[in-house]
């Protein structure tokens, strides 16, 4: 398998090399080395999209940065990415973001669970790697948690720091039971404001000790994608089911909402994390 993976990050690359250009799927297979047939079976194996759908992702979420970052014509951007026609885009466009391209000039940005960037070798090894675990749909009821929250930068070596600062300081604020189960939950409250927001705390029943600084949050009760996995992998499991696996089985996810929860042990031991996204 690692092989295979390595031949389709070529694939990648070429597709990266080319993306305003009018290659086809057969072009992307001969510079692997594949036949068509074989290519698309092992892309799709590899990649978990199609080499088309991937082509097209790649393309459009590139032409949408071009929308924000630069003053070019619509029409323009549209031809530079090899769409004949501006009706033919705007369709395609809105099918992937769920909003016009005009609407995401306007708006100066597209939700980010929408983007896809290139896939990096790292995350393709992730996805085939022997522990991959598959996601599931679940069912979950009202949460209600208490604890802190802070707004994050929007430079993600900040928000990082951010995110790891408010999680240490609500473990020095309180005393949990052993084993209590944490939840630290990435929120974006208003996409037109554009603030995101960290949020790190524990059911009521869990803390021995409150603090005056605590707010509370509530996960509402509804459809979840879930998924297991060592913290270590936790930036390679959160793109790979915010742009391949929900929109892979037609989910659409139903607020800004990123949550992972893990249990408070004794053992400094990599934690496992259960990552869940709210879906409809």
């Amino acid at each position: 398998m690692h092989d295979q993976v390595a031949v389709i990050f070529k694939a990648i690359e070429f597709i990266e090399s080319h993306l305003k250009e009018d290659i086809s799927v057969a072009q992307i297979a001969d510079a692997a080395g594949y036949s068509l047939f074989h290519f698309m079976r092992k892309f799709n194996q590899v990649v978990h999209h199609t080499p088309y759908d991937y082509l097209m992702r790649r393309r459009l979420t590139e032409a949408a940065k071009a929308l924000i970052r630069s003053e070019q014509r619509i029409i323009d951007i549209t031809q530079d990415f090899g769409f004949n026609d501006q009706e033919t885009f705007s369709r395609v466009f809105r099918k992937m973001f769920q909003m016009t391209p005009s609407q995401c000039r306007k708006e100066n940005g597209i939700p980010f669970q929408f983007l896809l960037q290139a896939k990096t070798h790292a995350e393709l090894k992730f996805i085939n790697s022997d522990h991959f675990s598959t996601p599931l749909v679940v069912e979950e009821d009202d949460l209600t948690l208490f604890g802190l929250m802070t707004a994050l930068d929007d430079n993600d070596k900040k928000a990082a720091i951010l995110r790891k600062q408010v999680c240490d300081d609500f473990l020095s604020e309180i005393s949990l039971q052993e084993n209590a189960q944490i939840y630290e939950m990435e929120i974006r409250l208003n996409h037109q404001i554009g603030k995101r927001y960290c949020f790190v705390g524990a059911e009521k029943n869990q803390i021995q000790h409150e603090s005056a600084l605590f707010v509370s949050q509530t996960i509402h009760k509804g459809r979840f994608v879930k998924m297991q996995v060592p913290e270590s992998e936790l930036s390679l499991a959160s793109a790979y089911l915010h742009t391949t696996w929900i929109p892979r089985v037609g989910l659409v996810e139903n607020v800004e909402m990123t949550i992972c929860s893990w249990k408070k042990e004794k053992s400094s031991k990599e934690r496992a994390l259960t990552i869940l996204i709210p879906v409809k």
